[in-house]
């Protein structure tokens, strides 16, 4: 809950004015008195005091006081103050008090306005009067304000927040009420009045009642506090005890559940995954042509040079064994995020030339086979796969096709080639020549050499040569000005990378789409970017790519419906 109440007053000399304000604070520990310390320092600090004039009128009593309380069921802090101490919250209390007193009136007076904006939050105010003997007017004007970022929240329990608001200028009224009367009346003299009762003399028992004369209206009205107003010396107290009773029940009138969205491709893609490994746990449907189909997906996979009968594997030695290891801790973003950017970093200084970075990131996002050659003395994986984890994150799930092997493998089952240049130094022998004259079956080999301690990147190197005339896609681009940003958190990084990764799988599943549909005229590249809303050929070139990491649940659902679609054509024109 991210609520406040404000109690505002129409002073004859200064205008509208902040009374009090009462604010919630979530703290996670009730009984850690440093803690609260901490939170009443800030309100109890000379340089955080906003000063106020010096006007009886424009305070709730003589006394300033700082009161609080605390709900330990819902670990809320409610304290009430003259002035909020966050600047934002006075900003925008400053401005419900200017509008609820001048211009925010309803023309019921027993109702609520609400106003307010996304940037400034929105306000439910109630404005109402106190009478006063010594007042212009006979009386003062108020108003309660319940502000709150929430429209939501703060419409659909509109009608709570109104009731509790009327008690609340009940109480005040039907005190200063009294106060008024009290003053307004002086007692006169006695009047006879005769009573019922009988008397042996006149028939009648004469009594005497008290009667009272109002006073004459003072010539120069008289600011007075709230709290000489209603003649209550606490009114502080019972003022806060309202308005933590309002937040308290607003917060529990309202229930939020959490519920799960939607799964992204990326979700499904992970979760069908799950169910191919589940199915060849069981001989039975690890054997079935669903589990086959299936295995077309993401390839992660470690191959020893024990198991490698072949110098070169082809599509068909790959089981399903190449899914043990692809949701593994050790090619996990989240989990490295710093020494990944840090390494990537490394990687970019020692390439010395941003044309090279963006001609392995393009090839990497067409779907071409990058042969990573890496040497370390220490022996040890941790570093080139941190290295790793920022490749993979830049690509959809069901496009990454990472392979650790001692050998060549196809590019048909690795775009992502690990080698180990130590233990296979003759590897290089199975590479096939690199065919420039088409992007599309080009190959980029990286070599990379990590330092003694393991840590950082001592040497990068390129074994392919750079062709010139490629057109770098707009997703590369903002990706390269995200790395070179080096203020920007790694949960930021990953969430913005994540955005617009899935902005290009969604146009990759409207490619899918049109792919499907029979039409007598095949669309142009030229048409397909307007559809698509793409900048280049290089966009065009890595949305069709990236249509391999569509789920299989998708393009079976899409199939389904074209298929029911044409169907149904058929049917209609048959008639």
């Amino acid at each position: 809950m991210n609520a406040s109440v404000f109690l505002h007053h129409f002073c004859d000399l200064h205008g509208p004015t902040i009374l009090l304000c009462t604010e919630t604070r979530y703290i996670h520990d009730t009984d850690d008195d440093d803690l609260l310390d901490t939170f009443y320092s800030q309100y109890t600090k000379a340089e955080n005091l906003i000063t106020k004039p010096e006007c009886k009128s424009c305070t709730l009593s003589l006394d300033s006081i700082l009161v609080s309380s605390i709900d330990p069921d819902c670990h809320l802090l409610f304290i009430s103050a003259p002035n909020p101490n966050n600047q934002e919250l006075y900003k925008n209390g400053r401005n419900a008090c200017l509008r609820s007193l001048n211009c925010e009136r309803a023309a019921d007076i027993d109702q609520g306005v609400l106003f307010g904006d996304d940037e400034n939050g929105y306000c439910l105010s109630f404005t109402f009067s106190i009478k006063d003997f010594h007042a212009r007017g006979n009386q003062h004007l108020y108003s309660l304000c319940y502000l709150t970022s929430d429209k939501y929240y703060i419409i659909s329990i509109l009608p709570i927040i109104t009731e509790y608001m009327k008690q609340i200028a009940k109480w005040m009224q039907n005190d200063a009420t009294l106060t008024y009367e009290k003053e307004a009346r002086i007692k006169g003299v006695d009047q006879m009045t005769p009573s019922t009762l009988s008397s042996e003399k006149y028939g009648h028992v004469i009594t005497t009642l008290p009667a009272y004369v109002y006073r004459v209206l003072p010539h120069v009205p008289k600011n007075r506090a709230l709290s000489e107003i209603t003649h209550d010396q606490h009114i502080t107290y019972r003022i806060h005890s309202l308005f933590v009773w309002l937040l308290r029940s607003t917060n529990r009138a309202i229930q939020e559940n959490l519920f799960d969205a939607i799964p992204t491709e990326e979700e499904t893609t992970k979760m069908e995954r799950k169910e191919v490994l589940d199915d060849s746990s069981d001989p039975v449907s690890s054997s079935s042509p669903t589990a086959i189909t299936r295995r077309r997906l993401t390839l992660v996979n470690f191959i020893p040079s024990s198991q490698i009968g072949n110098s070169i594997l082809a599509v068909n030695d790959l089981t399903v064994d190449l899914y043990s290891d692809n949701n593994s801790q050790e090619y996990d973003f989240s989990t490295c995020a710093n020494d990944a950017l840090r390494l990537f970093q490394q990687f970019m200084e020692k390439i010395n030339q941003i044309k090279h970075v963006h001609y392995i990131l393009y090839h990497l996002c067409i779907g071409n086979q990058i042969i990573i050659k890496y040497s370390s003395k220490m022996k040890t994986k941790e570093t080139i796969r941190q290295f790793l984890c920022l490749l993979r994150l830049l690509l959809p799930d069901g496009c990454c096709r990472l392979v650790e092997s001692s050998a060549y493998v196809l590019s048909c089952s690795a775009n992502i080639l690990v080698l180990d240049s130590d233990t296979s130094p003759s590897c290089d022998s199975d590479i096939p020549l690199n065919n420039n004259n088409n992007s599309t079956d080009s190959l980029v080999i990286l070599k990379i050499t990590i330092d003694n301690d393991d840590k950082n990147i001592q040497e990068v190197k390129m074994e392919t040569p750079v062709v010139q005339d490629f057109i770098v896609p707009s997703y590369i681009k903002t990706v390269i000005d995200l790395l070179s940003d080096t203020t920007m958190e790694t949960e930021a990084f990953e969430s913005v990378v994540v955005y617009h990764k899935m902005k290009y799988l969604n146009k990759s599943k409207l490619l899918f789409q049109l792919g499907r549909l029979r039409s007598k005229q095949n669309l142009s590249d030229k048409q397909l970017l307007d559809i698509l809303n793409l900048k280049n050929s290089s966009d065009l070139e890595m949305v069709r790519f990236w249509q391999r990491g569509l789920s299989l649940a998708y393009r079976t659902r899409i199939r389904t419906l074209i298929s029911d679609y044409q169907y149904f054509q058929q049917q209609q024109n048959s008639r």
